[in-house]
């Protein structure tokens, strides 16, 4: 996919049996209202990858649509950012991990994040450690 002046952000590693499931693709009348939503998807887990330059909010982890807070963090180490924070939150029928709004100075789309349910956090880790610029 190339628009020009983009650059857009694709996980190098997706876990075995992830497939694309929704991909949706919003480009706006300016260009920093472009955003891109791609979800991979394995029976009832799944991730998230987003990238947007404007009316980004509080990426939230929920649970039954209370919002929980991380109860740990793990780090991934990117080739893009550098060190990267992978929040989580475990409970017996609920596993969530999630990277919130990583900024790309001077490129467009300007943030990117992440979030996955029913997955381990650690594959969380994985994918973001994987992310690389589409050429």
């Amino acid at each position: 996919m190339h628009i020009r002046g983009f650059r857009f952000v694709v996980p190098t590693y997706v876990p075995a049996g992830y497939r694309v499931t929704r991909f949706e693709f919003e480009k706006g009348k300016e260009p920093m209202l472009t955003t891109v939503n791609i979800t991979y998807s394995k029976g009832k887990s799944h991730f998230v990858l987003q990238q947007c330059s404007e009316g980004i909010g509080d990426l939230m982890m929920t649970v039954d649509q209370d919002t929980v807070e991380p109860q740990g963090t793990y780090t991934a180490f990117t080739k893009i950012w550098g060190r990267v924070g992978v929040d989580y939150f475990v409970k017996p029928r609920h596993r969530l991990w999630a990277v919130n709004w990583l900024a790309r100075e001077k490129k467009l789309p300007a943030f990117v994040s992440l979030i996955g349910e029913g997955m381990n956090a650690r594959l969380g880790v994985q994918i973001v450690e994987g992310l690389r610029f589409l050429n």
